[in-house]
């Protein structure tokens, strides 16, 4: 296990690397956004099934989707008995900022610094509840609290929650390594190296990003 603050320091110098480059106008917000794609849709995906469909699943491991989501489920329910009597658009803010946990930009590369692969294995599972709540509940949320909504489509509502589920590069990812591991399918060598070398990627365009959408002056207007 490396050394949590010296892995620390080590990811917070590659956040400035990317607030400076913002600063110095030589990548922008916009250039932030696609970098954001790319993780979402191709090292992140490349990450989690790298690693999930090789490790060795016990029933111990199956509560942490689990965990994920009685955690979720609970905050939800006591954050909605906080805010129920407030207008719909701060309840909906509100809501959707108290449950789920953004795992991907955060928690995935210092997880992947501090314990390497082995820890890996238990954050990847421990997503899976994680997004379930992101793309099922919080997802429902934005819909049904947008002003396009007149209440009255319920129906087409879970509807395109469940579209947008079904569309998750990350999700698919983790159904589709699942189904490898517990199949006992045998990746070729190839692919392996494939993966790993798109998964490698990860931690440090997540934590660009996160540079170049570091806003000093937001947080200090807001604050005020």
């Amino acid at each position: 296990m490396a050394d949590a603050n010296y892995f620390f320091f080590l990811s917070l110098s590659v956040i400035v690397v990317g607030f400076v480059l913002k600063k110095m106008k030589i990548l922008t917000e916009d250039n932030g956004r696609v970098i954001v794609k790319i993780i979402f849709n191709i090292t992140l995906p490349a990450l989690v099934l790298n690693v999930l469909s090789s490790i060795k699943l016990d029933f111990t491991l199956f509560l942490l989707p689990i965990i994920a989501l009685i955690f979720s489920s609970a905050v939800f329910f006591f954050s909605f008995l906080i805010v129920r009597k407030y207008p719909k658009e701060i309840k909906s803010i509100f809501l959707m900022m108290v449950i789920g946990f953004n795992m991907g930009n955060f928690a995935y590369p210092l997880i992947e610094g501090i314990w390497g692969e082995d820890g890996l294995q238990y954050i990847v599972l421990f997503d899976i509840g994680n997004a379930l709540v992101i793309f099922i509940i919080i997802g429902f949320i934005a819909s049904y609290y947008s002003k396009k909504n007149n209440f009255q489509v319920k129906k087409a509502i879970y509807r395109s929650s469940f579209l947008r589920l079904l569309k998750s590069p990350p999700l698919i990812a983790v159904f589709a390594a699942l189904i490898i591991n517990l199949a006992g399918f045998v990746i070729p060598l190839f692919i392996v190296d494939f993966l790993n070398i798109l998964s490698r990627a990860n931690m440090a365009l997540t934590l660009l990003s996160l540079g170049i959408f570091l806003n000093f002056k937001s947080l200090f207007r807001y604050n005020l």
